[in-house]
């Protein structure tokens, strides 16, 4: 452990920098400070709510190090010796007590996820109900742009507890109901206990009753929050957990390579950000018509362990299904003797609220995929290792199964003896891996009536190789730019849509500023990429393979440049009145994180298309000949410095140069905004896998 801190320690200065660094470190006891405060308030019922995955992760590395300060600073030793303080008093421990059982303790008892927080909405009710208030939530956000995540969030829990309220009341007239909502509503703001790292100074679109409950640590401009996003990123793609939603996090002790054979799955190895990882893939029921993408991904972080974590991708799946295979589950852990799994995916039932429903389906969805992930590790250790026993696999292979980081997520803190109910959840998830059945069968029970996430149409025969040729992708190579490029359009689209409001003089409604415009599926990020891959036809070498493309899309997501949640499909099509099954899907979202694609890609280019944009401004033409020109006037491909000269063909860097040019002004950015150092901070601590 000491070795790990150590290392930590270096990289989190070093990436984001002292000054961040330190303000990072501040903002935590500031967190820390306010849960003291709630606790004193609140009677010690009060939560710390991480609500972006990145948050959390960057958390949890700042912690591996407080844990430890030799050759801190002044400034880091006063600063972490208070958070120390701070924790020992909230956990009752004597200021010379044991700092790691105390975070432990912290963890356990106080620290939930956005998912665990929307999930708890039957209890809070209940909890309203008794005593007329809800407990103290500290909101934890990294970074605060333009606040729609954030609103989500916040206005499906206000919206649930609202609807749910009206069970409680029996039969009251209109009056008494309507009233009856408005106290919990403000309850609930009231409980709020906003806290932002840094906030974007401009105008924002947060609720603001929400911005009414916020504070923040630092104001930046549109340059300064690019930067603290670009190295907070960074530093995640080298950090101590995986960046992927939460899933099982498996330390290895070496790669589980035997041979070339792998079965059902195939190997792809990327190199996204200069970042090693290899992917196995395998799509369930085939790769003609795949509803599942499931996928396995290893790579090393800046301590140099190797990370496993498996994780399932689908295309549009009836939310029955979804409810009946985890009662299936529960069915299956009560025959086999593991009672904790059981009582742990059926901890929710005993509040059953009409109205709540809604803030289930993540956690739901993520249990299910808990389980039928550790099923995927089980697959991969028989077919590609050729044991097919788990535990042998585990002994021989598994170094540390990251349960700790795991149960925020999946804790849901609603049971009368709650103490017990945590070790029911920490008991659970270590049952399921000693739990046997097929995932299979669990997956036909699953995908039955849904749809693939692959058309089946001419132009789709016309996009995919059928055969895998390239395994190992280049990180200059026009299929991962193609992919890249698709997901930069998704992140600019979002970009897009706020810009819009921002210029709009229209008057908005609250589930307006939830949205981020439109919702993409694996579906139609595949539409995306197909019409993206047009302008690298005479750079392509091969045509892609769907497993190509899957492998490039997962480690976008490992690195935080995509999100990836199971939601319902638009509600439009999922509007009560509907004859149809409610659909869910595995949403495609990319944050800010997205926007820096295109300018690293490009960054030696950003002065000289400032330049051009600002001399011609919207002389289409002109701006064309200008970057035909500037392209016509580089030196061949150097592939040891390929972002001097990414484009293989010079008609592939013109159409890239000006594809970037539009999208970055339709989403009313600016080459000055991207005026800021794009070099890669982290990358001494990015490690080969072999």
């Amino acid at each position: 452990m000491n070795r790990d801190i150590t290392i930590y320690k270096s990289v989190a200065e070093s990436v984001l920098g002292r000054t961040t660094y330190l303000g990072f470190l501040s903002y935590t006891l500031k967190a820390f400070q306010r849960c003291l405060d709630a606790k004193q308030e609140c009677n010690d019922e009060y939560y710390l709510v991480g609500v972006t995955r990145r948050c959390y992760v960057m958390w949890w590395d700042i912690f591996a190090q407080i844990q430890e300060n030799k050759q801190s600073s002044t400034d880091e030793i006063l600063i972490i010796n208070k958070i120390k303080s701070i924790l020992l008093e909230l956990c009752n421990m004597p200021p010379a007590g044991n700092f790691r059982k105390a975070f432990e303790t912290f963890i356990r008892e106080h620290f939930i996820t956005d998912t665990a927080f929307s999930s708890m909405v039957g209890y809070l009710l209940d909890k309203y109900n008794k005593t007329g208030r809800f407990p103290r939530f500290i909101i934890l956000d990294e970074l605060l742009i333009h606040g729609r995540g954030l609103n989500g969030l916040l206005f499906q829990i206000e919206q649930s507890l609202v609807s749910g309220c009206e069970q409680f009341l029996g039969e009251k007239s209109s009056g008494v109901l309507h009233e009856e909502q408005q106290s919990v509503q403000q309850a609930f703001l009231d409980s709020l206990d906003i806290w932002i790292y840094a906030e974007n100074e401009n105008e924002d679109l947060l609720l603001k009753r929400y911005a009414a409950r916020m504070h923040s640590l630092i104001l930046c401009t549109h340059s300064e929050w690019r930067a603290l996003s670009l190295r907070f990123g960074q530093l995640v793609s080298v950090g101590k957990l995986s960046n992927v939603g939460f899933s099982w996090s498996i330390e290895h002790k070496e790669m589980p390579l035997q041979s070339d054979e792998t079965g059902s799955f195939k190997l792809i190895t990327t190199h996204l950000q200069n970042v090693e990882q290899k992917t196995y893939i395998w799509f369930y029921p085939n790769q003609a018509a795949p509803q599942v993408a499931a996928t396995i991904r290893f790579k090393r972080n800046a301590a140099g362990e190797l990370l496993c974590v498996p994780y399932m991708i689908y295309g549009s799946l009836l939310w029955k299904n979804v409810s009946l295979v985890q009662k299936h589950i529960s069915v299956i852990a009560e025959q086999q003797d593991k009672k904790s799994v059981s009582v742990f995916l059926n901890q929710n039932n005993q509040y059953d609220i009409i109205g709540t429903e809604a803030s289930y389906i993540r956690w739901v969805a993520e249990t299910t995929d808990l389980i039928l992930s550790s099923l995927l590790m089980k697959k991969f250790a028989d077919e590609v290792v050729g044991v097919n026993n788990w535990k042998n696999y585990e002994s021989k292979y598994v170094k540390e199964i990251r349960y700790d980081s795991l149960l925020p997520n999946y804790r849901l803190h609603i049971q009368k003896d709650e103490e017990s109910m945590l070790d029911i959840a920490d008991l659970a998830v270590k049952q399921i891996w000693e739990m046997d059945f097929s995932l299979e069968d669990l997956l036909a029970e699953l995908t039955a009536g849904g749809k693939s996430f692959l058309k089946n149409d001419s132009s789709t025969e016309n996009l995919w190789s059928k055969e895998l040729e390239t395994v190992d992708l280049p990180i200059d190579s026009p299929i991962v730019f193609a992919v890249e490029d698709s997901i930069a359009h998704i992140g600019i689209q979002a970009e897009r849509n706020a810009f819009d409001r921002f210029q709009s003089s229209s008057i908005f409604n609250d589930i307006d500023l939830t949205n981020w415009g439109k919702n993409y599926s694996l579906a139609l990020v595949l539409d995306v990429f197909q019409e993206t891959l047009k302008r690298y036809k005479e750079d392509l070498k091969e045509k892609p393979n769907l497993y190509q493309f899957i492998a490039i899309l997962t480690q976008a997501m490992d690195l935080g440049l995509l999100g990836m949640s199971t939601v319902p499909q638009d509600m439009d099509q999922n509007s009560p009145d509907s004859d149809t099954d409610m659909e869910v899907y595995t949403r495609q979202r990319a944050g800010e994180a997205a926007l820096f694609i295109l300018p690293i890609r490009y960054r030696f280019f950003l002065k000289d298309l400032d330049s051009i944009v600002k001399k011609y401004k919207n002389e289409h033409n002109l701006i064309e000949r200008e970057v035909n020109d500037l392209v016509d006037s580089l030196p061949d491909k150097d592939e040891k410095e390929w972002q001097a000269h990414p484009h293989d063909s010079p008609e592939v860097m013109k159409q890239c140069l000006l594809h970037f040019i539009k999208i970055l002004l339709s989403s009313g950015q600016t080459f000055e905004d991207w005026n800021i150092t794009l070099n890669d901070t982290s990358s001494k601590y990015k490690r080969s896998i072999m």
